[in-house]
């Protein structure tokens, strides 16, 4: 015990024990996340597709640098899913040792080891399975906080330089990082603003136009790289700053036209949702975060980290939040899951560990204690928070381990979520009364008990995703059975959204097209696009009549839609001709039609031929085939015929028995151009097609 407590008591082993606890947390994300089915599914298939099947070029969504760092998964075959969590979790992982550097500015060692920790386990960390950005931007944003505090330390020109080019390869992981832009221009306008003591002799403007230059230089920097790269990558497309998807979703949000008022009180009701959620979760350091602006003054080093702390905590909070709260009123109303109940932490929750950071600024800067009564006014608004968070956040807002992964593992567990806000009331009222000690009361006890308990619930959610549902095992079917020229020709069909684009995410491919059905009602297979040959329908489905059933189990269903009937077509090799034939033995077709390349080519047709069949055929022979013998067999009957080196034309009689579908050429001498010494083509040919006639004879 003496041994272990002297441990602690070392400062210096503070960070060895970090690197050790980090990879243990890395070992539980890999085994937390391991056979995980994918959830948030619109999203991971425009990042997976995006990723691993499409040129950078033709990217849906602006996110260059992220493409390229997860086309590794690509080499890791069926395994892309693991390589992908694993690169999050690393990703994820390695973001704790700048929390630590940025905890330890204003903070003891053990403090700082504990905050990045908590930062780790947070319920944030469940977007790690997912093939998504998230982790790799919590990655960036807090590489990005950190260079704003070098910065701070000793601001300058070239230091503004390079902390816009951060910003700008954050933009490049994903676009969200835009609205980082203006509150790192006001925090680097605040810098200027709190050094101007140091340079009393200048005017007392100066700050300001200083504090201006460093941020153009910043955003201007920022501007440069996201479009300098994104040309290098994409080439022109990768100079669209927002993409389609992104650029459809404003026209999205465009259409609310809702009056000013209206949108007032669906902010306004959002906005409770998610101060009820912060106070339920880090009601000590909001506290500390309000208390901090009391005193917002020019002061000495220690006291001027503890406002830089407060300062860039709120610019950066508010203006995620202020655009997550607005985003989520603009689009109420637009679909059937769109409204204020929604809380989308998923927008900003990456930053929450800059609350951590402002208590751990208050509780050990050396900074004057609030007033008595200042400090309990702002104590009482915070415990109203917690108790109308207690009464109402999980009956008046959706828990969504998608949207809100906080609010998700609040209400899982009842006596948890109890246990929790007993937590959070207690160190309130103790840095009610005391607010040094409440401030440390949070750090021993509710906040290990709020992780705690957070990060069990969090990992209970995430492995309910290991069993596949219906959509998943239709998608896996299918994408082992067809080949990828069969699945460009796939339609998904289904009646919820969601299932098509999750079924699709297994297929992947991105040609892969979906019809979705009303709810209720039977599916239109004549409404199947033109030129799509198979059908993967997931629900409760009846093929049509004729179609080539290849599965049918519960609600899967994979078919063939019914051939074309051959019957008195004329058909043309010079094009597909799927719709009515399967074909083997085939060159692909050319301007004048298509060769064999084998010695023997076969023909089947969708249909059953006609019992009494004419089959004309037109074409040529190669080489010494020119006038030789070709025999033709359908149903079990054989027939000779001739073709001569151009422009041949025969028509064969046959009586069937009316199931015969297959027609079959026997070519007599397959031959090469290089075994004629004509060229270096060593594609055996024989016949070449150019149409095909059938004929029903009983009808003439």
């Amino acid at each position: 015990m003496t041994s272990l407590r002297n441990f602690f008591a070392d400062p210096r082993r503070a960070p060895s024990f970090l690197v050790g606890a980090l990879v243990l947390v890395f070992i539980f994300l890999m085994i937390r996340n391991a056979g995980i089915y994918p959830l948030v599914f619109i999203d991971e298939w425009t990042y997976s597709s995006n990723t691993r099947m499409m040129p950078l070029s033709a990217a849906q969504v602006p996110s260059y640098l992220y493409f390229k760092l997860y086309q590794l998964t690509n080499f890791c075959g069926d395994g892309y899913l693991d390589c992908n969590r694993m690169l999050n979790s690393a990703l994820y992982v390695l973001a704790a040792p700048f929390v630590y550097l940025l905890a330890r500015r204003v903070a003891p060692a053990w403090v700082a080891v504990l905050i990045a920790l908590a930062a780790t386990l947070s319920p944030n960390n469940v977007y790690t399975p997912f093939f998504m950005p998230e982790a790799m931007y919590y990655f960036g944003f807090w590489c990005f906080c950190w260079m704003a505090f070098v910065f701070a330390d000793r601001p300058g020109p070239r230091r503004a330089l390079l902390l816009g080019v951060v910003l700008g390869l954050l933009l490049m992981v994903k676009l969200h990082a835009i609205f980082l832009g203006p509150a790192l221009a006001l925090f680097l306008l605040f810098l200027a603003w709190d050094g101007r003591a140091a340079e009393p002799a200048r005017h007392k403007l100066y700050w300001l136009l200083q504090g201006a230059l460093w941020a153009l230089l910043a955003l201007a920097a920022a501007m440069a790289v996201r479009l300098a790269i994104g040309y290098w990558l994409a080439g022109r497309d990768g100079l669209a700053l927002f993409g389609s998807i992104y650029s459809g979703q404003v026209a999205y949000t465009a259409k609310s036209h809702y009056p000013v008022g209206q949108l007032i009180v669906f902010a306004w009701h959002n906005m409770q949702g998610h101060l009820m959620l912060l106070a339920l979760l880090f009601g000590v350091p909001l506290a500390a975060l309000a208390g901090s602006f009391s005193r917002l003054r020019p002061a000495g080093l220690p006291a001027r980290r503890l406002q830089a702390v407060s300062v860039f905590s709120v610019l950066m909070l508010g203006t995620v939040l202020g655009v997550t709260i607005m985003f989520t009123a603009s689009i109420t109303g637009l679909a059937a899951s769109d409204s204020t109940a929604r809380i989308h932490t998923r927008y900003y929750d990456f930053a929450l560990p800059l609350m951590l950071l402002c208590a751990a600024a208050a509780a050990y800067a050396p900074a004057p204690s609030l007033r008595t009564v200042t400090r309990v006014l702002i104590a009482a608004v915070v415990l109203l928070l917690v108790w109308h968070g207690r009464a109402h956040l999980l009956h008046s807002f959706t828990p969504s381990i998608i949207d809100s992964p906080e609010l998700r593992a609040l209400s899982m567990r009842a006596n948890l979520f109890n246990i929790i806000t007993a937590v959070t009331l207690v160190s309130l009222l103790r840095w009610a009364w005391d607010q040094q000690k409440g401030l440390r009361l949070f750090f021993t006890l509710a906040l290990p008990v709020i992780v705690g308990c957070c990060a069990w619930n969090a990992a209970h959610e995430v492995r309910l995703s290991i069993w596949p549902d219906t959509a998943s095992k239709a998608g896996l079917f299918a994408r082992h059975y067809l080949d990828r020229g069969q699945s460009d020709h796939l339609v998904i069909v289904s009646q919820d959204i969601g299932i098509l684009h999750r079924a699709r995410f297994f297929i992947e491919n991105p040609n892969a097209q979906f019809m979705q059905v009303e709810a209720g009602q039977e599916a239109d297979w004549s409404k199947l696009p033109a030129g799509y040959k198979w059908v993967l329908a997931i629900g409760a489905y009846v093929p049509p009549d004729g179609a080539r059933v290849v599965a049918h189990k519960d609600d899967l269903l994979l078919f063939q839609p019914p051939a074309l009937d051959a019957r008195g077509q004329r058909l043309d090799f010079t094009q597909e001709l799927e719709g009515y034939v399967r074909i083997n033995g085939l060159a692909g077709h050319d301007t004048w039609g298509a060769w064999s390349v084998e010695s023997k080519v076969e023909l089947e047709f969708g249909r059953p031929l006609p019992k009494r069949l004419g089959l004309r055929v037109e074409g040529r022979s190669f080489g010494p085939n020119a006038g030789k013998d070709i025999v033709v067999t359908v149903g079990g009957q054989e027939r000779i015929m001739q073709l001569p080196a151009l422009n041949g034309d025969v028509t064969l009689h046959f009586d069937t028995d009316g199931t015969a579908t297959r027609v079959r050429f026997k070519v007599p001498q397959p031959t090469s151009h290089k075994q004629l010494g004509l060229g270096d083509d060593a594609r055996t040919l024989g016949i070449g097609f150019e149409h095909l006639t059938v004929i029903d004879e009983a009808q003439q």
